[in-house]
């Protein structure tokens, strides 16, 4: 009998309770995950933060009863997918979360990280995964929510026929609302997780980045988070009213309607085949924040600049090659001036100008990566550098970083990050002891800035504008001038109605 007790007692132990939490909208129950160095983290995914129909702002939900909450949620409709795999795994129920925490006590910072992919794409599965071994031996929570992406969260329908109702105002910037409605719902439940809501940290890559500053922008978002971790991207992203309505003239030519009827009748799939013409040809910039003068105003770039924006703490980075893929790109010359046309509208001419004036007498190779040069500037260092500037002047703690060499091509920063240390390939054929410095250095760099609101180099100043670049060797060193484009506008695609029809 003794001997029975004492093997139930033994069983228990070893069967970890799943962790639940009560809150105000429902409660969750989560799971316990074992990573591989054997630390146990708590998991909630899938977590509904809020509903909302097509072209409308989001709402709140909640739910009745316990949630199990072990299953990631449903992706946003995307153009990475095709045929029925996209109607399969996407969902316009698709606005959730997922939560990683070491323990449902304490008041730790938070983590949101917001996930990239031109507007169009990604989803929450590419960070959470990595991101439960990302908490080894850091105290604070991580998020990462989901938004609507493409047409369903940035075609400015506001103010057209059929769309004059409220719901359809901010219509341009539906994505924008989706991530503000999770940083609400991060300041009024993660205490529950052991997250501490006055001490919220916003990171993103690429377009995650970009939406950070569309979020910098926003007067509704200014409370819900305190610093700010941009990858790749900066206020690039924001359009004008003018330039999102071209793109909603141009996708309706795409999709074959005339207005909002015939548009609302459209499937998700026939939604989706219209996107992916519209983005066919390097068209990467056709979405995100619009300067609607409701949740971005107008004059963001003067408040921007005249410190009556965001003011906290920044850490901000990019990649020498950005696009330095673009090399192989056959007749890269040659169809230059449709590639910037279709990235800059506009301002592809500024880029033009300047590609035109590289030097001629120089190797192919070269004059190929030299295009490259110029378009990496202008897609993302130029804005990097430009914020960081700016913020410093503005009085925020800055800490600037740059992951150097042929081999730092877009996104190679949080490959590194999530790259396991055993793996045998590394970016951009990177050496494994090169590659797992960099790592290291990259790693302490966002749980340092995470954890303490610093970086472990010298801050960005207007007076010392220090940068820290992570090459073979690991060194700081005051940016003297520049080693980018700078003589680019802020908002990088700019569109006029005569462009609408192209």
């Amino acid at each position: 009998m003794n001997e029975c007790v004492e093997q139930n007692k033994k069983q228990r132990l070893l069967e970890k309770e799943n962790p639940v939490v009560a809150l105000s909208c429902g409660s969750l129950e989560g799971r316990v995950r074992t990573g591989a160095d054997g630390q146990d983290v708590l998991t909630f995914y899938g977590v509904p933060y809020a509903a909302a129909e097509r072209f409308g702002a989001p709402r709140l939900v909640s739910w009745q009863g316990i949630r199990q909450a072990d299953q990631m949620g449903k992706w946003a409709f995307q153009s990475g997918f095709d045929g029925q795999c996209s109607m399969a795994q996407c969902s316009a129920d698709c606005l959730n979360l997922n939560i990683i925490t070491p323990d449902l006590q304490g008041n730790r910072p938070v983590l949101v990280d917001i996930h990239g992919g031109a507007f169009q794409n990604g989803n929450t599965d590419d960070l959470t995964r990595p991101g439960e071994g990302f908490l080894k031996d850091q105290k604070f929570v991580y998020v990462v929510p989901a938004y609507r992406l493409g047409v369903w969260g940035w075609l400015d329908v506001s103010g057209e026929e059929g769309f004059g109702e409220e719901q359809y105002q901010t219509a341009g910037n539906n994505g924008l609302l989706d991530l503000i409605a999770a940083l609400k719902w991060v300041q009024q439940h993660i205490s529950a997780f052991g997250g501490d809501p006055a001490n919220v940290v916003v990171a993103g890559e690429s377009a995650g980045a970009k939406l950070i500053g569309g979020l910098m922008a926003s007067p509704l978002a200014r409370e819900l988070f305190d610093r700010v971790i941009l990858s790749s991207g900066a206020v690039q992203g924001i359009r004008t009213k003018e330039t999102a309505k071209c793109i909603y003239k141009r996708f309706l030519a795409y999709a074959g309607v005339t207005g909002s009827e015939e548009l609302l009748q459209l499937s998700d799939a026939q939604l989706l085949e219209a996107q992916k013409k519209l983005c066919a040809f390097f068209s990467t910039c056709h979405f995100g924040p619009v300067a609607d003068g409701i949740l971005i105003p107008e004059d963001w770039r003067e408040q921007l600049h005249g410190g009556t924006g965001f003011t906290g703490a920044a850490l901000l980075g990019c990649n020498r090659n950005e696009l330095g893929f673009y090399k192989d790109i056959p007749d890269l010359e040659q169809i230059g001036f449709r590639m910037t046309e279709s990235l800059f509208g506009e301002n592809g001419a500024i880029v033009d100008a300047v590609i035109r004036a590289l030097p001629k007498d120089v190797p192919e190779e070269t004059r190929r990566q030299q295009i490259c040069d110029v378009l990496s500037d202008t897609m993302y260092r130029t804005h990097t550098y430009g914020l960081a500037n700016t913020l410093a002047w503005n009085g925020s703690p800055v800490w600037l970083y740059s992951l150097e060499g042929a081999e730092a091509t877009h996104a190679s920063d949080l490959t590194l990050i999530w790259t396991p240390e055993h793996a045998r390939e590394w970016p951009g054929g990177m050496e494994q002891e090169d590659a797992l410095r960099r790592k290291q250095a990259l790693i302490v760099a966002y749980t340092d800035f995470v954890m303490e609101g610093s970086g472990f180099w010298h801050p960005y100043t207007p007076e010392v504008p220090m940068i820290f670049r992570m090459n073979t060797v690991l060194q700081e060193e005051i940016l003297q001038k520049p080693d980018a484009f700078m003589e680019f506008p802020e908002e990088s695609l700019r569109l006029t109605m005569m462009q609408s029809i192209r």
